[in-house]
């Protein structure tokens, strides 16, 4: 009698039936699923009261072994669930050996397969050798059979379930094929994974006999607070083994993370407007879970971001295959068209307002690439052209204005291209637009000191024209303060030596301003302009009047001799080219260029007196370089000293593996280890930038690990702050609240300089707080001290210097002294560092004079200017008279002139100085253009105003004394006369001293037609001689014309494609005159080649109109072409090509579908599949969109193109 059980027996009955049967037994290895719950490694022995014996079914041919009647459910019956991380969930079940047996027993049975495409190639001859090893190694008994036809392998081991579990290992590591998986566990849990020293993931190592490798997190500091980050994790071993070490992770990612954060990365950033819109679709039943898409009209938006998701696991990662879904099938519905638009109106093009309107996302060339006109347009095919419309509002919505300023201070480019750079450095153009609520726009560096530059071009823009013109008028003040004199070049610094001239924070620009009243302006593109340009702007204490040029001109010498030092240290600058292979630069650079900041040097308060470029940065050396080159430049022992250090650096590469391992200690206070940390680790991980590993504990003990130079920099700049921390004190300082205002300055000018000069912060208490006279100062000691000393300092001076002085003035001079929105009192304040009350508040402050009292306080000298500039604005009031003269009309533009210059040189001409544009404006007011208002106000001192009325009656009468003369200019050529922003018309009326009337575009004569007529006025020799240069720069320049049937025009043209093609390719003009071209439009389809609506839904209609056209009777289309000869010949012959082909489209070919949803599939992505066919077949065709009522597809072209063309199209839609 058998000792066996009868579970045994079974497992032996089954055995042996395998080979015959075939049998495939199927282990499940753990998933991702909703029903997963713990399952344990190996679980105990289930008793076995009873085994049912084979069914009649078993015993017929074949033996069905997934059966559950055949093969009952051992150890309890369950299947071996799945797992997911999170909300219920546990990690994944690993296979468990299968147990057979007595309840009392300590031996078990497990039954397993192995599959023949899980076996390695060639293992099955070493079978028994890997059996007897592995039965001597785990004490155990294990029968194996192979299946001759399937190849499968099926194994019973029998022994204590800890040696079953060991020998199941050891088959599958012997005998199955090495597999990869990766996966992707939170970041947070990482070292959790490993455990100190290891201590975690060495079991899981050892459990599944796998090799597993995980990520470090490389953190590049720009992710959220809330932002979670994932590392991928690597496991290369057999199927089991992957299995039971994915279980054994995950288990602990379970354990200690219950909701994540991830981030979609694979979906382009285009999509994220459309994905936006959808977002409550996309959480939809998933309220826990955030949805985050970055707004892709943000200023600060860029390319790299991404979209993250963060909330409970399982909702999570259904939130992100929704979105993946939605993703892939717009990336197939939405189609990109382009269309163009004059790149200089690009800027006013607005992404966001185009999107919100249309659904369409446009992408614009960034400036500084100008020469670009293409706009982009995604979204689906409806809406695209509804967003091309809404462009062209766009950009014929705004107002602009062109101001040369280089016309200013006799004409001088340089002196021009110095304020443009002053005004933009200064942020002076920016507070005018911000004040007239425009846009202000200067040239780029590579713009506006272009060799041969002739103009200096500053744009205006805005959708308000009178806000434009203000701002203009603001500009050209501005340009007329600051003459030539103010104004100095330094063109003999080394661009090298730019940022040791600036100093650390720009504090020795700072003190230029201080101590000389000059703006030193370092070049932003030293490549473009290297030249420092002084601007010349006054100290406070200068006297009533300004200093004399030569005196400005000794202040620029005593600056310039400042420079000194440094002409002295560039004498000495070498510089040395060295190659070294590319792929070892990184050891140069380090991460983050960590260890190129290392070699290089500089501390705090010190640029270094080196730089090192490598590969195509290299610009300025002399020699030829590769991608293998690095040149060092600088001051000959920096040089050396940086060259021996690059050798040592790429040795140390070299040696990494062994030299990573060098680590140094290091102490700092346990109170400061916070500090040293950082919020989240933030200051800790920008001391790792330098590459290398840091341990610090509470009790701040500290290693860092890494190659030596690495490790030694990081912990001297971690050293370093410590001490900094150490030596950061509070000091609270009493001063009076009277007194806090002149120590904060306008705008906050003078404690923010205090700030930058001492690296301190300073607290002043808001208002209402209980310690009004107490500052807080923070910061280094020394520089505490030094800010503290300098506070008192100028709080004493304060005290004994203050100075408050109490005019009287007319109250109906208060208007002319407070300005338009305080515009002149505030001028007044800021000019003075004075602080000016009018006590018009009180109703007892206004005397029996009808006086009213301003109190100024501020220094004595500050009092005495601000004092003078209101009393002399008392005095212009009270000499002020008004009178009125009377203008026709038709005159009014030539008294204001071109940008309000000529009314300026009259004001000038009277007597006038400093004559900004307000002033004119307050001087002279003309009537608005359009009313009928004949009479001319002007105001100011009795003896101005009488020479201006002189002025301009004799002005008037010298119109009046003018002719007027037309002369015929094709409509073609009146865009020429009139130039960008009207520059070229304000030429020649300056030029001739005319005034030219040119018809607006689409204006027509008495006679119906397009307006030719351009009207001059002015002097009849002066009129005479600008008709004879109107009448030359009219003729025409075209040097080759085509005349092409108008029938054919539009196929030729390619609905406009080709004249663009001509003039972005070949710089070839395409003009067609005065004749009017045929609209481009969608082809009409004949009524006969549209079936019917109840017909098969797979059907089609094909049908052909030969051409009936006489192309000789409806006149032609001349095709005058303008540009290079080259170029022109080059263009006439793809003109005359097309035309060829044109000719040879004698039929019209109609496809008609019941269902026209089906026409996109003739469009294939992107337009590919029609692009091939119109290839292949040599015809145009055109694809109407889906949903048109009685649409076909249009094909134009030769029988045979047409025939080869229906073939491919058909042949697409069977696909």
């Amino acid at each position: 009698m058998s000792d066996l059980s009868p579970a045994e027996l079974l497992r032996q009955r089954h055995a042996a039936v395998s080979a015959a049967a075939e049998p495939t037994l199927t282990v499940s290895e753990g998933s991702l699923s909703k029903e997963s719950s713990p399952v344990p490694e190996i679980a105990p022995a289930a008793p076995v009261k009873s085994v049912a014996g084979p069914s009649a079914a078993s015993k017929r041919k074949g033996l069905d072994i997934n059966s559950l009647e055949a093969f009952p459910a051992l150890n309890g019956g369950a299947a071996a669930p799945k797992a997911v991380w999170g909300k219920g969930g546990s990690a994944p079940a690993a296979p468990s050996p299968q147990s057979f047996g007595r309840a009392a027993s300590t031996t078990i049975s497990d039954v397993f397969t192995l599959k023949r495409e899980e076996q390695q190639v060639g293992v099955r001859s070493e079978l028994p050798k890997i059996i007897a090893k592995v039965k001597a190694n785990t004490s155990t008994t294990i029968d194996s059979s192979t299946s001759k036809i399937t190849g499968h392998t099926s194994f019973v081991i029998k022994g204590t379930p800890e040696n079953v579990a060991k020998a199941r290992r050891e088959l599958h590591r012997a005998l199955s094929q090495k597999i990869v998986a990766k996966f992707e566990i939170p970041a947070s849990v990482r070292a959790a994974v490993i455990g100190p020293r290891g201590s975690n993931l060495k079991p899981i190592l050892e459990k599944s006999g796998a090799h597993i490798q995980i990520e470090k997190l490389e953190s590049n500091g720009n992710n959220a607070d809330d932002d979670e980050e994932t590392v991928e994790v690597i496991v290369e071993g057999d199927s089991e083994g992957i299995a039971i070490a994915k279980q054994e992770i995950f288990a602990i990612v379970s354990e200690r993370v219950k909701n994540m954060t991830i981030r979609v990365r694979n979906v382009n950033y285009v999509l994220f407007p459309f994905l936006d819109k959808t977002a409550g679709d996309l959480t939809k039943g998933e309220d826990d879970v955030k949805l985050s898409i970055p707004d892709i009209f943000a200023p600060n938006f860029t390319t790299a971001a991404t979209i993250t998701l963060s909330g409970d696991r399982e909702a999570t990662a259904t939130v992100k295959e929704r979105l993946e879904r939605l993703a892939e099938s717009l990336s197939t519905d939405l189609i990109t068209s382009t269309e163009s638009f004059p790149a200089s109106k690009h800027k006013y093009i607005s992404a966001k307002d185009v999107f919100a309107a249309t659904s369409v996302f446009i992408t614009v060339p960034q400036a500084p690439n100008t020469s670009d006109d293409t706009v982009k347009f995604l979204g689906l095919p409806k809406d695209i052209k509804p967003a091309m419309n809404k462009v062209s509002e766009q950009v014929n919505s705004v107002k602009i204005d062109l101001l040369d300023i280089s016309r200013a201070h006799g004409k001088s480019v340089p002196h021009a291209q110095a304020l443009a750079s002053y005004f933009k450095a200064s942020g002076m153009l920016q507070k005018i637009a911000d004040e007239y609520k425009v846009e202000i726009y200067i040239q780029q560096p590579d713009q506006l000191y272009a060799p041969g530059a002739q103009a200096v071009t500053i744009e205006t823009s805005g959708p308000n024209e009178e806000a434009v013109k203000a701002a203009r008028k603001a500009i050209v003040a501005l340009v007329n303060k600051y003459e030539p004199s103010k104004v100095s070049r330094v063109s003999d610094i080394d661009p090298f030596f730019l940022r040791n001239l600036a100093g650390p924070k720009d504090r020795n620009l700072a003190k230029y301003k201080k101590d000389h009243g000059v703006t030193v302006l370092v070049p932003e593109n030293p490549k473009v302009n290297g030249d420092v340009i002084l601007i010349y702007e006054g100290t406070s204490e200068e006297d009533d009047f300004g200093p004399s040029a030569d005196e400005i001109k000794a202040t620029f010498a005593a600056v310039d001799s400042s420079f000194a030092d440094i002409r002295e240290k560039q004498a000495k600058i070498i510089g040395k080219l060295i190659s070294v292979p590319v792929g070892e630069h990184k050891f140069v650079r380090g991460p983050d260029n960590t260890t190129l900041r290392a070699i290089v040097g500089g501390t705090e308060g010190h640029e270094p007196f080196v730089r090192v470029t490598f590969g195509d940065e290299i610009k300025d050396a002399e020699e030829p370089v590769s991608a293998d080159s690095i040149y060092v430049r600088g001051l000959k022992d920096e040089v050396t000293r940086v060259l021996k250090e690059i050798e040592e650096a790429v040795e140390d590469g070299k040696n990494y593996a062994v030299l990573s391992q060098y680590t140094t200690e290091f102490q700092i206070p346990p109170e400061h280890v916070k500090h040293v940390v950082g919020k989240g680790g933030s200051q800790l991980a920008k001391f790792r930038e330098y590459g290398v590993n840091i341990d610090l504990d509470e009790s701040g003990q500290g290693v860092v690990k890494g190659i030596k130079k690495n490790a030694d920099e990081a912990k001297v700049q971690i050293l370093a702050f410590a001490k900094k921390i150490a030596d950061e004190v509070n000091v609270k300082l009493p001063v009076p609240a009277d007194h806090h205002a002149s120590l904060i300055g306008t705008g906050g000018k003078f404690v923010k300089r205090l700030e930058e000069k001492y690296d301190v912060r300073i607290r002043f208490p808001k208002t209402g707080e209980e310690n009004a006279n107490e500052i807080v100062l923070r910061g280094p000691s020394k520089g505490v001290a030094k800010a503290k000393e300098e506070i008192l300092d100028l709080v004493n001076y304060e005290i004994e210097n203050s100075h408050s002085q109490t005019i009287s003035v007319p109250v109906k001079s208060l208007p002319r002294i407070i300005g338009r929105g305080g515009e002149f009192i505030n001028d007044i304040k800021d000019s003075t560092n004075t602080r000016i009350d009018v006590k018009q508040e009180k109703s007892d402050n206004t005397d029996e004079t009808g006086n009213v009292d301003i109190e100024i306080v501020g220094t004595k000298a500050g009092v005495k200017e601000a004092a003078a500039k209101i009393q002399a604005i008392v005095s212009e009031f009270q000499d002020t008279v008004i009178e009125h003269i009377e203008v026709n009309p038709k005159f009014h533009g030539a008294l204001i002139g071109p940008g309000g210059q000529t009314l300026k040189d009259i004001l000038t001409k009277a007597g006038m100085t400093d004559v900004t544009p307000s002033v004119a404006a307050r001087t002279v007011a003309v009537p608005a253009a359009g009313t009928k208002d004949n009479k001319v106000r002007v105001q100011g001192s009795k003896k101005i105003v009488a020479k201006i009325v002189k002025i301009i009656q004799d002005m008037v009468a010298e119109r009046e004394s003018q002719i007027s003369e037309v002369v015929d200019v094709p409509v073609s050529k009146h865009r020429d006369l009139i130039g960008a922003g009207g520059a070229a018309k304000r030429s020649l009326e300056e030029k001739f001293k005319v005034t030219l009337q040119i018809p607006k575009q689409g204006a027509k004569n008495k006679d119906g037609e397009l307006d030719t007529g351009v009207s001059i006025t002015g002097k009849a020799e002066d009129v005479a001689t600008a008709k004879a240069k109107i009448q030359e720069l009219s003729q025409d320049k075209w040097k080759e014309e085509i005349l092409v049937p108008r029938t054919l025009h539009t196929t030729v043209s390619d609905n406009g494609n080709l004249p663009r093609k001509l003039k972005y390719e070949l710089k070839v003009n395409v003009d067609h005159g005065s004749v009017r071209t045929p609209r481009d439009g969608n082809p009409v389809v004949p009524a006969g080649a549209i079936g019917s609506d109840s017909e098969d839904k797979d059907s089609f209609r094909w049908s052909v109109v030969e051409d009936a056209v006489d192309h000789a009777a409806n006149g032609t289309i001349p095709w005058r072409l303008e540009g290079s000869d080259e170029n022109v010949a080059k263009a006439k012959a793809i003109i005359e090509a097309a035309l060829d082909v044109a000719l040879k489209h004698t039929q019209t070919g109609y496809l008609w579908l019941p269902d026209t949803s089906r026409y996109r599939f003739l469009v294939g992505p992107h337009g590919a599949t029609v692009s091939h066919i119109r290839e292949k077949s040599g015809c145009k065709i055109y694809i109407p969109k889906a949903g048109v009522a009685d649409s076909a597809v249009t094909v134009r072209g030769s029988p045979e193109g047409l025939e080869k063309a229906k073939e491919m199209m058909l042949a697409a839609l069977k696909k």
